[in-house]
């Protein structure tokens, strides 16, 4: 049986799960880093190592390997500043801002422009034309007829194929920095300001990244950072579009929505080889986060187990596999349910 409340949900989960510890935040982020800085340097050596030149073409898997890996280590320190940005790192705000801020700006993500757009999806989880994330890009079988032919398109590129998580990312970095100018944004006005200082550290960024290819060259920069960097955004754009759509996930109109609809039927757990969640701090354990954000990363198996105990109708935990991307592609239409919007449930 599942609650009827998302206070009994939250109550589920034991308060000392809750508490923070400053010395295991301040290790994942020395951990994260490090990893970082590893597989760069790794990718680094093997530019320069003279086998590299010598195989040619034959060393092309040893960089798919090393993009792979520094990519997966990026976007681990990602995750690391969205923990900062619900304050599981640490009891201080500004060290919260602060760290998160250095985690993310490396992806030309400002840390307030996205918490702000980021606290929107949280409390509006699955809501129709609210919700930040993929859920808005969804249409129905009506509604694509009606739909000019670069929206079709955009649905049909970004949902059909695998473009949507490849690009997915970098299309909300720019839905978000365009919320920083236009004053029909979502983003309070008081904090305008702050949102376009972070609009011009990005650029302040671009302008270093500019200059370092300009002095080791710009295929060397391409090959040890930009390309992971790509491999880590493509790597945040799957795991958002896994954690709360699929075939059979539903969204609703703004009259008929709660937050515990959006948590209980649009909200999933997907399971991935250990190291990865080790790496990208078991973020893919989404329901007790979604629940709870202020839950720190490391004791989300445990909220985790605790919230299945409770309630074993809770949404299921399925390990990720190709099927759940393929079934989504095949079909990504809403159907009507209900009250509810369901995706992919009927027709081919």
């Amino acid at each position: 049986m599942l609650p009827g409340s998302l206070h009994a949900l939250k109550a589920a989960i034991p308060r000392s799960l809750l508490e923070r510890s400053e010395v295991r935040a301040w290790v994942t982020f020395a951990r994260s880093l490090a990893l970082v800085c590893i597989s760069t340097l790794l990718l680094i050596a093997w530019n320069r190592a003279p086998i590299q030149r010598e195989l040619g073409a034959l060393g092309w898997p040893v960089w798919v390997l090393g993009w792979l890996g520094c990519g997966v280590c990026w976007a681990g320190l990602f995750v690391l500043g969205h923990e900062c940005g619900h304050g599981s790192f640490s009891k201080h705000q500004r060290i919260n801002s602060i760290v998160g801020a250095l985690c993310l700006l490396p992806s030309f993500t400002g840390f307030h422009t996205w918490r702000t757009s980021h606290a929107l999806h949280h409390s509006q989880v699955a809501n129709r034309g609210l919700d930040p994330d993929w859920t808005q890009e969804f249409l129905t079988r009506e509604e694509l007829n009606g739909v000019s032919l670069t929206r079709k398109l955009r649905w049909a590129l970004g949902l059909r194929t695998p473009l949507g998580i490849l690009l997915g990312f970098w299309v909300g970095i720019a839905k978000r920095r365009l919320d920083c100018y236009f004053p029909a944004s979502t983003v309070p006005s008081g904090t305008r300001r702050k949102l376009q200082f972070e609009a011009f550290l990005s650029l302040a960024h671009l302008a270093l990244l500019l200059a370092l290819g300009r002095v080791f060259g710009f295929t060397t920069l391409l090959q040890v950072h930009l390309i992971p960097m790509l491999v880590s955004a493509a790597s945040g754009a799957l795991l958002t579009l896994l954690h709360h759509s699929r075939a059979g996930a539903k969204v609703w109109e703004r009259d008929n929505w709660s937050r515990l609809q959006g948590i209980l039927e649009a909200t999933y757990d997907v399971r991935l080889p250990r190291v990865l969640e080790w790496v990208w701090l078991n973020v893919n354990l989404h329901v007790p986060h979604h629940i709870n954000a202020s839950i720190p990363w490391y004791h989300l198996p445990q909220a985790s187990a605790a919230l299945r105990q409770a309630y074993p109708g809770l949404a299921p935990s399925e390990p990720f596999s190709l099927q759940l991307l393929w079934t989504l592609w095949k079909n990504p239409t809403l159907h009507r349910d209900g009250q509810a919007l369901v995706v992919g449930v009927h027709g081919g």
